[in-house]
């Protein structure tokens, strides 16, 4: 329950804090402005988001871990780092100067990591003793740095740090490491929230600061994933390979690249994936959401290297990182062979009065049942840790302020309010056990209400996204930036929540997809009928009002 705690706190104070942030930051004009060939923003963008990320996770820390004695080598290397990237960020450094800070932090990250393991594997070899201090030493400066030349797009650093930070919070889980946990679970509250602010279109960027740090906390928490997950004292090196295998192999072939072709390899140039991907007239979000599936198949493959088949694993990552060196290869060839003209007759040729049918009666339908659905969980909710409710309760009160004074100040309605207060109505009623007996036969023995909102949802929405030209002609997009990479998050939360044995994680994964059908659901409504807005967005938070006194008085 702690985790719940910590995640939710971070992603709180993240949210509130963000916007103000953003606004000083204008004020004093700390910026990016689009003058940079390789800027690809029309306007300027605050930077230094990564002073939230630092700042947030590292109050979090010191509030849930109290033997910070323990970790004052990390909190050295994650300041030395921070402030490098800070003063990168506002005045800028020579890259020799960058490349000696890093090495320092990366002694002292192996420094603090040392005791905790006594050899080092790659792919079924140890490493002797001086190479092994070598090649993590070298990769930890090298995947700093990939973290920060892949920090190119909106969203795509955060939302990559975020599904690698998942899978080590359900490792640590698993493992019993607290800090482990104490530190995923404080990322994972933060890069929610501060995807809010940096998904596309950005309002705010990492910046160095961001990037770097992330990469820091994140190669920390994979070498810790990789330490004694087996019960022994060995950091296996070839699970945080592929775990981090997206940002890794694209400063390596970018490196290769810039050699072959004379060029200094640590100078910037526009020769990463994502550059080749919007050189090919993709959409800025869809170029995130390419790049943000591999990482969904490398944590995927990391995670069955972890608790499965190492050989079968290596030959998966083998094959998937051709690929992912190939894209733009691969991405040409499914452009030559797109068929989008006969698909756009297709969709002109559908009978309207679906359409029709589809806007008038069936969304309203499907309104009906998942309102009287969340309604029937919500009169027979029950709970079995009160500490669940009392960190729900104050959740509650503080989305409520929240949702007034951003009302005030903006005008406008948060969608992410309403996703939260689905998945804390799901978890306040998710550990009851309810089958809903459609029909006495053996497959719908076990139908319960997750099920049964997952299919009525599911094709709902997939007809919206497919007819949404013809169903509202507005040309409005419907998936945001952020709605792309949950989309992510959240298949590799339920993919993992069956790979991975940890007890809690089905329900979590549960709650959290059905929450995000249900947050498209809402979406698709607003966008038809605007006038539904409010008073659904208050029903949000009066189910959870209502399952939270129905637990209080049971």
């Amino acid at each position: 329950m702690i985790y719940l705690v910590i995640a939710f706190s971070t992603l709180l104070f993240t949210i509130f804090i963000t916007p103000y942030f953003i606004k000083y930051l204008n004020k004093i004009r700390i910026v990016d402005t689009p003058e940079d060939e390789r800027r690809i923003h029309s306007y300027p963008v605050p930077r230094l988001g990564g002073l939230i990320v630092y700042i947030i996770t590292m109050v979090s820390i010191s509030v849930f871990f109290r033997d910070l004695n323990t970790l004052k080598i990390f909190i050295a290397a994650s300041f030395v780092i921070f402030s490098l990237g800070i003063i990168d960020d506002i005045v800028g450094i020579n890259w020799k100067y960058k490349f000696i800070v890093q090495f320092f932090c990366a002694f002292l990250l192996f420094y603090f990591l040392n005791p905790y393991y006594n050899s080092v594997i790659l792919f079924g070899y140890t490493l002797p003793g001086f190479i092994g201090l070598l090649v993590l030493v070298v990769f930890i400066v090298g995947a700093m740095n990939s973290f920060n030349l892949l920090d190119g797009l909106d969203g795509l650093v955060s939302g990559l740090s975020l599904m690698v930070i998942f899978v080590t919070f359900l490792v640590g889980f698993k493992t019993g490491n607290f800090f482990l946990m104490v530190l995923s679970a404080s990322l994972v509250g933060v890069l929610l929230g501060f995807l809010r602010f940096n998904a596309f279109p950005a309002k705010i960027f990492l910046g160095d600061c961001g990037s770097l740090t992330l990469g820091l906390f994140v190669i920390t928490a994979g070498m810790l994933s990789a330490i004694s997950v087996n019960g022994e004292n060995t950091l296996d090196f070839s699970f945080v390979l592929i775990l981090l295998a997206v940002p890794i192999l694209d400063t390596v072939r970018v490196m290769i690249m810039r050699l072959i072709h004379k060029r200094n390899p640590f100078l910037p140039d526009k020769s990463h994936i994502h550059h080749i991907i919007l050189g090919k007239n993709i959409r800025h979000k869809t170029a995130v959401f390419v790049i943000e599936s591999y990482a969904l198949i490398f944590t995927v493959i990391s995670i069955y290297y972890l608790f499965y088949s190492k050989f079968a694993a290596f030959i998966i990552f083998v094959l998937f990182g051709i690929m992912y060196l190939f894209t733009g290869q691969i991405l040409d060839l499914i452009i030559s062979k797109s068929n989008s003209i006969i698909y756009g007759r297709i969709l002109r040729l559908f009978p309207q009065v679906i359409i029709k049918f589809y806007k008038s009666y069936f969304i309203p339908l499907v309104s009906i049942s998942i309102f009287g659905l969340m309604l029937y969980l919500t009169l027979r909710s029950s709970v079995g840790d009160n500490n669940l409710l009392y960190v729900t309760l104050i959740l509650f009160f503080i989305l409520i302020i929240y949702s007034i004074i951003n009302y005030k100040i903006n005008k406008g309605i948060t969608h992410l309010i309403f996703f939260i207060n689905t998945v804390t109505f799901f978890l306040l009623v998710g550990e009851i056990d309810i089958n809903f007996k459609v029909i006495d036969m053996p497959y719908f023995s076990n139908f319960d209400i997750h099920k049964l909102i997952t299919l009525m949802l599911l094709p709902t929405i997939a007809f919206f996204l497919v007819f949404r030209e013809r169903i509202h002609p507005n040309g409005e997009t419907f998936l945001s930036g952020i709605d792309l990479i949950v989309t992510v998050f959240i298949s590799l939360a339920f993919i993992s929540s069956n790979l991975i044995p940890v007890q809690f994680a089905g329900i979590i994964s549960t709650a959290v997809f059905s929450s995000f059908l249900i947050y498209l659901f809402y979406k698709i409504l607003v966008r038809l009928q605007p006038k539904f807005q409010i008073p659904i967005f208050t029903v949000s938070f009066l189910l959870v009002a209502i399952s939270q006194t129905l637990l209080l008085l049971s």
